[in-house]
């Protein structure tokens, strides 16, 4: 390999690696949480003793370290290189000639694509190198007994190894060495490998195969939501292999040109066909919202809450779910009633969004109810994310019960969900600090999370929210007065003053947030005391109603009174208009 020729591979590494630390280090890291990979032999012999079992230990035991984002991000780079690397390999068997590269290339811009989509993980990249792999043998041999054999063995071998991937191989080594040795008889003994490619497509349960080859046929909608990502990771190789056997067949069909023009004509165009494949392979709207979500995800859970703030300062806010992240950020940073009126707010939706029975509203909906005090919603939030995960469980949703059920007072189940987490490399030190909780429950209160939570009198479980809403968020203390916020933060987004005239006469607090002054002074909340509003509030409001009463008389410019007022509860009062309140 000449300078060159490195150089442009070097290129085409940095632009993978682009791609995946813009689009995929989120991605990755939403696929770490959503399994529990135990290296204990009693876990492997259960799990990975069967057909694919070693590339779904592979690919777990490198999810296992997306805990480092970077190291996410080199390997997937490293493994897609290293698939058009091999096929480039073969493709120059055909006729070494710089066409090759961005034919190569092409089938590495499907994986890139459905690399970044959590139902597809490395385990397929992993499969797919190892097929490519197993094809570079026979490429020096010459015996046709031991090309018949290898071609056999390797097929087994692939099966027990990767499952389904044996009969790709099978099918694209078939197909290759048709076209390689097209005037030679050895291109008929590879053949052998549909032999047992066959067994394996008709009998896949007898062979102990959880999901049959043709499952890779029904629609890709259908197979996203089922609870195996192997149904996925089967359904993206099929086209990955279509996308190959088309190469393989454009390459072979280019090695009967003769004339160098004609031959850098081709180059021109096959790179051009890169270009396109590329372009029709980006992230779409579903990959980058997708993004957005396990980026708010991500920051959550390192509790970066001035990072969610800042993101959305001065934005617009279309989604509910960047509105229940914005606003839990507020309030873990103790802003959520002094400043919520700042942002974009869309009616009480935006502190809680219906659950969609997903796992990232599992996590979102855990979080919040969590950080209210609600301990029962939260841990009926955190078995759903349980459920949902496709690999045994969900770190996040692991740790969560371990949190409830020492505050309950469950020690003995929050002792077996750590010893789980303390089995897990990048968790073991999460777990031996809880652990110490266990045989010493009275430092639980030093905990910065725990303390200040206390289990309501009323812990009905229900994950439907059949609830009223003054029953989510009633839990509160002096030390926890997130839950308090909430509520009263509730009943201004939903305009019901007339609670929350109660709600503040029956709290008998001695300082309110700015917000809840501010509301206080509005029609309907007069009878509250008037100590509780600060001198600056009131002055405000003289300047808002002098506004207003201008406006009304003068028909005047709405922006003009957002732009003096529209960080206030004031005009969300009078100006934000929502068809559904989210009642």
């Amino acid at each position: 390999m000449n300078w060159k020729q490195k150089f442009v591979w070097l290129i085409a590494s940095l632009l993978v690696f682009y791609y995946f630390l813009v689009f995929g280090v989120f991605v990755f890291r939403y696929q770490e949480e959503s399994q529990l990979f135990i290296p204990a032999l009693w876990n492997i012999s259960e799990q990975y003793l069967v057909p694919g079992g070693f590339i779904a230990f592979v690919g777990q035991f490198l999810i296992q370290c997306y805990h480092l984002p970077m190291f996410s991000v080199l390997v997937n780079t490293a493994l897609l290189i290293s698939v058009s690397a091999v096929i480039n390999r073969l493709l120059q068997e055909y006729n070494n000639y710089c066409y090759n590269f961005p034919l190569s290339l092409i089938p590495v811009c499907w994986l890139m694509n459905v690399g970044i989509r959590n139902n597809y993980l490395i385990d397929g990249n992993v499969a797919l190198l190892l097929m490519l792999l197993s094809v570079i043998p026979l490429l020096y041999m010459k015996d046709r007994i031991m090309i018949t054999l290898y071609s056999l063995f390797s097929t087994v071998l692939l099966f027990v190894l990767g499952g389904n991937i044996a009969i790709y191989y099978s099918i694209f080594l078939s197909v290759y060495s048709i076209t390689l040795h097209a005037k030679s008889n050895l291109r008929f003994y590879p053949l052998a490998s549909l032999f047992p490619a066959l067994i394996v497509l008709l009998f896949p349960v007898e062979l102990g195969l959880y999901v049959p080859f043709t499952e890779a046929f029904k629609p890709e909608e259908y197979l996203e939501i089922q609870l195996l990502p192997d149904y996925y990771i089967n359904y993206a190789w099929m086209i990955f292999c279509v996308i190959l056997l088309v190469v393989v067949f454009i390459s072979f069909v280019l090695s009967f040109l003769n004339s160098k023009t004609k031959k850098d004509i081709a180059s021109v165009l096959c790179f051009g066909a890169l270009f396109f494949t590329l372009s029709c392979n980006m992230p779409d709207n579903t990959d980058k919202q997708n993004r957005m979500l396990n980026e708010l995800s991500f920051l959550s859970d390192e509790e970066q809450w001035d990072a969610i703030i800042n993101k959305y300062k001065n934005r617009n806010i279309n989604d509910y779910i960047s509105l229940n992240y914005l606003n839990m950020a507020l309030a873990k940073k103790g802003m959520l009633a002094d400043n919520m009126f700042t942002f974009d707010q869309k009616g009480p939706k935006s502190l809680v969004a219906p659950w969609n029975r997903t796992l990232y509203m599992d996590n979102l909906l855990c979080g919040i109810h969590f950080m209210t005090g609600d301990l029962a919603m939260s841990e009926s939030y955190a078995l759903d994310a349980m459920t949902q995960s496709k690999r045994g469980g969900n770190t996040r949703a692991l740790r969560r019960l371990v949190q409830i059920n020492l505050l309950r007072g469950e020690y003995a189940l929050a002792g077996k969900y750590i010893a789980l987490l303390e089995q897990m490399p990048f968790y073991k030190e999460w777990a031996d600090e809880y652990s110490g909780y266990l045989s010493e429950p009275e430092r639980i209160a030093d905990n910065p999370e725990l303390k200040g939570k206390i289990v309501p009198p009323d812990s009905l479980d229900n994950l439907m929210s059949l609830m009223t809403t003054e029953k989510l968020w009633n839990v509160h203390t002096a030390e926890n007065r997130i839950g308090w916020e909430y509520l009263g933060c509730y009943y201004l987004l939903d305009k019901n003053l007339s609670k929350f005239n109660s709600y503040i006469e029956e709290s008998g607090v001695e300082h309110l947030p700015r917000h809840f002054q501010e509301a206080l002074l509005i029609e309907g909340c007069d009878s509250v005391s008037n100590n509780l509003v600060s001198d600056k509030t009131r002055q405000r409001f003289e300047s808002f109603r002098k506004v207003m009463a201008h406006f009304s008389k003068n028909n005047g410019d709405v922006s003009a009174i957002y732009n003096e007022f529209g960080d206030t509860y004031w005009f969300y009062y009078y100006f934000k208009i929502f068809k559904n309140k989210g009642k």
